[in-house]
């Protein structure tokens, strides 16, 4: 897990530094683990590699990494129904939420 930056810069950060992308989690135990190792770090929230774009009432997510979109475990309300967000990862409770690409989150890479 990397210091905070935007979705944009992020992505940038993992490619640059490791050589590959931010997380995609394909099933619940991956999910958990990085639930755990993120609040290891006293960490809210962390970008992982989801992004949601909405359009005339559908929402479409896909992984920054093109590996298939199979496992998802959003909080209630997310992934929000407008525009374009990016996906973090809780670690109190290991939900996604939606949230503005330009904030400013840690992150978690894979490589």
């Amino acid at each position: 897990m990397k210091h905070n930056q935007s979705f944009s810069g992020a992505m940038t950060e993992c490619t640059r530094m490791f050589r590959g992308h931010l997380a995609s989690i394909h099933s619940h135990s991956v999910n958990e683990k990085l639930r755990r190792a993120v609040s290891y770090t006293h960490q809210d929230q962390v970008w992982v590699g989801g992004i949601t774009s909405s359009l005339g009432g559908r929402t479409i997510s896909y992984w920054v990494d093109h590996t298939i979109w199979n496992y998802s475990n959003w909080a209630n309300g997310n992934p929000r129904r407008s525009g374009h967000t990016c996906v973090a990862l809780c670690s109190a409770d290991g939900l996604w939420r939606s949230f503005d690409c330009p904030d400013s989150l840690p992150f978690i890479c894979k490589y």
